[in-house]
């Protein structure tokens, strides 16, 4: 199971996450109730702060893990030598994708506790997650899965979304346009990453996934 998908800046100091699509429990709930106060208070009054809580917790942590693909790409990249406006160059001249760098580790999946959402121990965990990422030009794409996840297969899936989301979306092109392209972003997730589920596909099915964008794409422009 996906957790999440990310697309995120490869530039500057500090990456921005440009996009995310969160598709299962990115943080782990421990139930710890506070004693001072009634259950039946807790559960009347803490309906939207907890969500406003989880939700904050949740970007936090989708943040967390960009910075660390940011700082495994930058180090790559200045171990080799080589630099963004090469692949952008790449990209314009020839228009075939560049060499991506790849990479995979493990996330600490942050705990909260239900009590209290906002008070949480940054530095317990009580499981992993896995992380695969490819990043070239401008743009990292990431996915965040769970830790008994086969990394091969996540490494196909993200590879194919990575494809189809530059071919109909010119992700590596326009990074900073993908605010406007939600929908055409959206089209390509439930095809290859339905639901969050990792899926193994063979020729036969790329081919028909290849077909049935291109209709959908043609339609929406």
């Amino acid at each position: 199971m996906v957790l999440a998908f990310i697309i995120t800046s490869l530039t500057g100091d500090t990456p921005l996450v440009l996009y995310y699509q969160v598709y299962g429990q990115l943080l782990q709930p421990v139930r710890e109730p506070s004693d001072a106060e009634p259950s039946n208070k807790r559960d009347s009054s803490a309906g939207s702060e907890t969500g406003e809580s989880l939700q904050k917790l949740c970007k936090q942590h989708i943040s967390r893990v960009a910075d660390q693909v940011h700082s495994e790409y930058q180090f790559r990249r200045d171990t080799n030598n080589l630099t963004p406006e090469e692949d952008i160059q790449r990209l314009n001249n020839d228009d075939t994708l560049p060499e991506f760098e790849v990479g995979h580790f493990r996330a600490e999946t942050p705990v909260f506790s239900s009590g209290n959402p906002g008070d949480t121990d940054k530095t317990s965990c009580k499981n992993y997650q896995h992380v695969t990422w490819m990043g070239a030009a401008l743009t990292g794409f990431i996915l965040l899965c769970e830790s008994c996840e086969n990394r091969v297969v996540a490494e196909q899936v993200l590879r194919l979304l990575v494809r189809f989301l530059q071919e109909h979306v010119r992700v590596l092109n326009h990074p900073t346009e993908i605010a406007h392209k939600v929908e055409r972003v959206a089209e390509v997730l439930d095809r290859i990453l339905p639901d969050g589920n990792l899926l193994f596909m063979n020729h036969r099915v790329v081919r028909q996934i290849e077909k049935e964008l291109e209709t959908v794409m043609k339609t929406s422009s």
